[in-house]
């Protein structure tokens, strides 16, 4: 039967044997000729057939298809490439007898089958590939870790290397059941419905020829981060699908390519090293690992993926890096994008659908999750595959998102600021695709919202100190100011200090610029006035002055710092940063 191959099970005795080989029911036989012509059989095996010839789409590394019966009568199949059948045939015999194949003993019933099975040569054709995700460029194929594939019937997942993890890319229950309870309780919350938009905007990355990118979800312990988090993976896979930073950047690279065309989620950011973090980033955004060598000097193949990466953790990456000194750039801060997790009024949350309170919404949340998943991310792939001439209807309707709230928002010039609205354009509308499709149940342009206002948010935040920079200025003025304040800062009336740092009476402390700048060495004095403004801590001068007069009974009343003495109480503080926070 000649075209393509088809994966409908045949009875292994309908393929027949190259010449010198007979199949029966109970195996393959011999044929000998005797001196009169007199063909007797013997046998050499048990059932067994080669179905098809395999190769990957550049026509390379063929092999066979191979289906045997066992003792019990059940049929096991196996992919043998055509260069194993030679040198490598002892691997062979074992994977076959490992499947439960009977061989005729001696040294020559081994060369026998190995002449059988190079020889045996169906006309019947199938496609490999070594790759989950997008198989290629064309998007015409999806292989999930389960090595289900969508798409193509004549495509079959070759990859004894992929990730063990891969394998919870699974379902479990019915769309249905994960509509009504997992994504029905996304709707009203925001930073859920963006991150499960997220979780469907991993294979329109390489759909729409995107960059690969992601979200930080960031916020205190106990505040939905997790949850959310998990509700985002149950599109593509179990809980167990999930992955943690802790890992080594090798290790990555092959756990972003088991990730290829999905959600890639990473939880507990605060848990990676902080010298490696940067490079992490840059690499899962830039779609590919690094060039290594082979022991003989040739070039190992390397990973490759497009996909979305949610991130978890309590830091942000800007405080995870400066635990070593360091600064985002620009672009890690495009690759991964900074998401407040703990600003709603339950935490990650803003509608608990009528439960009691955040911590059982949470637990409702998660029991779904755990339940329901891997159903909805192969269905919305599978919409994608029906309708191919859709690449370019969906490439336009992003480019009319972006184009609107650029608009809105006034991004006129901002490159960096319009990549992340292109981001989050993308997520709204894989969220908005999805509900077009009928898999979620949100209300129809919920999911675009949701992803502009957490841009919104975004953008505002953009020049705004965070959580952590704020409590660090703070911390260390006050610091100073317990060790220096009665030593270095002259009051009125009193004799002159040695080594004067500035001024002060009961209420304030004026901080002249010499000693603010050894305060705050390597960091910006505007920046660190900021933060201790945003804490209330700080007063800037009249006018567009940072820094106030210093009282009048200084002599030429030099211009000073003015922070509030009240940053010296402990207690005064915490309560002041628990606000700000």
């Amino acid at each position: 039967m000649d075209g393509n191959f088809s994966k409908e099970m045949d009875p292994i005795i309908s393929h027949v044997p190259p010449a010198g080989f007979v199949a029966r029911l109970d195996g393959i036989y011999i044929e000998r000729v005797g001196k009169d012509d007199e063909v007797t059989l013997d046998w050499l095996c048990s059932p067994i057939a080669v179905k098809a010839l395999g190769r990957n789409k550049n026509n390379e590394h063929w092999c066979s298809w191979i289906e045997l019966v066992d003792a019990d009568g059940v049929v096991h199949e196996l992919h043998v490439l055509e260069e194993n059948l030679g040198g490598s045939f002892g691997k062979v015999l074992k994977d076959l007898r490992s499947r439960g194949f009977r061989l005729a003993g001696g040294k020559a019933a081994r060369e026998s089958l190995a002449e059988l099975l190079m020889t045996w040569k169906p006309t019947r054709r199938y496609h490999t590939t070594d790759r989950l995700g997008w198989v290629d460029e064309g998007c015409t194929a999806f292989v999930l870790g389960n090595k289900r594939v969508l798409g193509d019937e004549d495509m079959v997942f070759l990859n004894d290397a992929a990730s063990s993890r891969a394998t919870e890319m699974r379902p479990s229950g019915t769309l249905e059941d994960w509509r009504a309870t997992v994504a029905q309780r996304c709707s009203g919350n925001p930073v859920m419905l963006v991150a499960v938009s997220l979780a469907f905007a991993g294979p329109l990355v390489g759909f729409l020829g995107r960059e690969s990118f992601g979200l930080h979800l960031c916020g205190q312990s106990g505040h939905g981060k997790t949850t959310t988090a998990k509700a985002a993976v149950s599109v593509w896979g179990s809980p167990d699908f999930m992955h943690s930073w802790r890992t080594t950047a090798n290790a990555l690279e092959g756990t972003a390519a088991t990730c290829n065309g999905s959600l890639l989620v990473l939880d507990e950011i605060d848990e990676v090293s902080a010298r490696d973090v940067g490079a992490a980033v840059y690499m899962l955004g830039n779609g590919e690992g690094k060039d290594r060598a082979t022991s003989t000097g040739g070039s190992r193949a390397t990973h490759h993926w497009s996909l979305t990466f949610l991130s978890t953790g309590e830091i942000s990456l800007a405080a995870k890096m400066a635990e070593v000194g360091k600064k985002p750039m620009a672009g890690q801060n495009v690759r991964l994008i900074n998401i407040a997790a703990d600003a709603s009024p339950f935490g990650a949350f803003d509608n608990l659908h009528g439960e009691q309170d955040s911590a059982i919404f949470a637990k409702s949340v998660e029991d779904a999750a755990q339940s329901c998943f891997g159903v909805a991310g192969p269905a919305f792939v599978e919409r994608l595959i029906q309708v191919p001439e859709s690449r370019e209807k969906r490439t336009q309707m992003l480019y009319s998102v972006v184009a609107s709230w650029s608009k809105r928002l006034d991004l006129s010039g901002d490159r960096t600021a319009s990549r992340v609205l292109g981001h989050f354009a993308l997520i709204g509308l894989a969220g908005h695709l999805a509900t077009d499709f009928g898999l979620t149940g949100w209300h129809r342009g919920e999911a675009l919202s949701a992803a502009f206002e957490l841009a919104k948010e975004w953008l505002e935040a953009q020049g705004r100190p965070e959580k952590w920079q704020i409590d660090a200025a703070v911390e260390r003025t006050r610091a100073y100011l317990v060790a220096r304040g009665d030593t270095h800062f002259q009051r009125a009336g009193k004799p002159p200090v040695a080594d004067l740092a500035g001024y002060r009476d009961d209420d304030w402390f004026y901080i002249l610029g010499d000693a603010w700048s050894a305060l705050h060495a390597g960091l910006s004095p505007t920046e660190e006035a900021k933060c201790l403004g945003i804490a209330g801590f700080f007063v800037h001068g009249d006018g567009k002055n940072i820094q106030s007069k210093s009282p009048g009974w200084v002599p030429g009343r030099p211009r000073a710092y003015k922070v509030r003495a009240s940053i010296m109480d402990v207690a005064s503080v915490a309560k002041t940063l628990s606000i700000a926070g």
